[in-house]
Order: structure tokens, then C-alpha cells, then sequence
């Protein structure tokens, strides 16, 4: 990168995914420590997960520039349950999976990147930090248990 230079990008990523699982005892929470334990059932679930994000980068020589990342991430979580037969399943409590939208920053970080040309060849590595931002819930597995 050219020494003085900075650099400005606007960036976006969009990741889908999605999972079923036929939940038993434990997973399916405190009723299973009731006498007559629930009958297991399927769990769906979808997630969407984007970020949008700004990255700055400012060439120091020609071998060592300093980036930096600011993010905005969004977080779409949908589960939907059924019986084993394939009958739509209510289930209003469920302590593993939750109907919501999440939106907050993403970690920042701030890394140094050395990189180099030998000929066509052409290296770079980066060594930094982030700060992470997010929080924690109890695990939900314990919850169950």
C-alpha cells in the first residue's frame, strides 16, 4: 500500500442457514423431570445473519499499513416445531430457541498489516486486535437440565 495513502470500504455479507433436529429429554426443559416426560418433537430452525461494515485502512511504508473495522451485525432467528407425524407443534416457552431479531455492533478491531512483494509473488499478514462488544445468556442446556 502506498505510504500516506488511505483506503475506505463499505462491505456487506449475508449468511442463511438452517437446521432440524428432533428434540427429546433433556433438551425439551423442565417438563422432563415431570413424571410423564413430553413426547419428543422436531425443531426447525432458520437463521439470517448480515453484517454491514466499514473498513479503513492507512498505508504507513510500503510494508506496513494499520486497518481498522466498524460493524453493524442483524441477527434473524425463526423456529418453527411440528409433531412427529408432521402436525404443526405450538410450543410458547421454549428455552432453547427464540423468534427474534437481534441488531448491534459488531466487534471492532484494529490490526497492523505487513505484507511484501518478491517478484509475482505477493504476501501480507495481519496481527491485531478486537474488542468485543456482545454478551452472554446463560446456556441454555444448563437451563434445561
Amino acid at each position: 500500500m502506498e505510504p500516506g495513502r488511505l483506503d475506505l470500504r463499505l462491505g456487506t455479507s449475508l449468511t442463511y442457514g438452517t437446521s432440524e433436529h428432533l428434540a427429546t429429554c433433556p433438551d425439551l426443559g423442565p417438563q422432563c423431570a415431570s413424571g410423564v416426560p413430553p413426547v419428543p418433537y422436531y425443531h426447525h430452525v432458520e437463521l439470517i445473519a448480515s453484517d454491514v461494515s466499514l473498513d479503513a485502512a492507512y498505508g504507513v511504508n510500503g510494508w506496513l499499513a494499520l486497518e481498522a473495522r466498524l460493524a453493524l451485525r442483524i441477527v434473524d432467528t425463526t423456529p418453527t416445531y411440528r409433531e412427529q407425524d408432521g402436525a404443526p407443534k405450538r410450543v410458547p416457552d421454549d428455552i432453547h430457541h427464540h423468534d427474534e431479531t437481534l441488531v448491534g455492533p459488531g466487534d471492532p478491531w484494529l490490526v497492523a498489516r505487513l505484507g511484501g512483494a518478491w517478484g509475482k509473488l505477493v504476501a501480507a499478514g495481519r496481527l491485531g486486535l478486537t474488542l468485543p462488544l456482545g454478551s452472554t445468556v446463560e446456556d441454555p442446556y444448563q437451563l434445561g437440565a
